[in-house]
């Protein structure tokens, strides 16, 4: 059972929501659909997808074409599992320490990713989960997105590989706004949960900076339990109010949160919330009779 297309076939090319521009609505999820426009896209077939020969995990392609000399690009095809579990994470904001500079900092040899989030997503990868990094960088930055993330290097841990889901938009369009952000993350989540089947969900968490990207994720489909806000400081929220964690302290959690995924039957569930960590505590305490044991 493995997915029949890639993830990373998303990036500049996503599913047909995330291809129309919407105009009228002021809330990104209720947009005017009659006012769509088109972009042309390029999405392979499963027949073509089968025919490279796909490896599970990682796999390298590389484009050819002939503008003034030869010229290659190379990107990535994921081959996953139908069991797959994914865990979403933002990056500018929820790796780096803050949208801006999180672009200059890398290229002037410095890092400037949150304490600890290496660590603890290497942990993550460790128990069996996929990471899939979700931006609305603008598709021309895909090359240094990429470097950005495999630059990141705490104690000897660095981010796990994913596919990386870019805004198939220009560096002026991508900055015009959050609305046309939120549509676009949604509709690249979208269009990745339907490569799996109906039954399921894939997305186990999501890690994201502001309140649009929690909705994005709870409308995707990603348990409201396990999507943390998380803000410039580094600090971790969740609907749990009384949630306020650094990705250092979720580390010693990582397998309550994120259970190792040795059991078929754990991998293909999407729930498991009622007894993680981020909601145990908002369970009440139970009343306790005790009139029954004073008459035994």
């Amino acid at each position: 059972e493995q997915l029949q297309g890639p993830a990373e076939s998303f990036i500049g090319t996503p599913p047909e929501h995330a291809k129309r521009v919407f105009a009228g609505s002021s809330d990104p999820f209720e947009a005017d659909e009659q006012t769509a426009a088109y972009r042309k896209s390029l999405v392979p077939t499963s027949e073509q997808l089968q025919a490279l020969g796909l490896k599970p995990g990682m796999n390298t392609v590389e484009f050819k074409i002939n503008v003034r000399g030869e010229r290659h690009v190379s990107a990535h095809i994921f081959l996953w599992s139908t069991r797959t579990r994914i865990v979403v994470t933002d990056v500018d904001g929820a790796i780096t320490r803050s949208s801006g500079r999180g672009n200059l900092m890398p290229r002037l040899s410095r890092d400037w990713s949150h304490s600890g989030v290496a660590k603890l997503f290497s942990g993550i990868a460790a128990n069996g989960y996929q990471f899939v990094y979700l931006t609305s960088r603008p598709i021309g930055q895909a090359s240094s997105t990429k470097d950005l993330l495999g630059s990141v290097s705490q104690e000897n841990a660095t981010l796990p590989l994913g596919p990386v889901l870019l805004s198939p938009d220009s560096l002026f369009q991508s900055v015009q706004g959050q609305r046309l952000t939120q549509l676009f993350k949604l509709s690249a989540l979208r269009g990745v949960n339907n490569l799996f089947p109906d039954t399921q969900c894939p997305y186990h968490a999501g890690f994201g900076t502001s309140s649009g990207d929690t909705r994005a994720y709870r409308k995707a489909g990603i348990p409201s339990g396990r999507i943390f806000q998380v803000d410039s400081d580094g600090h971790l929220c969740s609907q749990n109010k009384t949630f306020d964690k650094t990705y250092e302290n979720i580390l010693s959690l990582v397998d309550e949160i994120f259970p190792p995924l040795v059991d078929e039957k754990l991998s293909k569930s999407s729930g498991r919330d009622d007894f993680a960590d981020v909601n145990f505590w908002k369970i009440p305490v139970p009343l306790i009779d005790s009139s029954s044991d004073e008459e035994s």
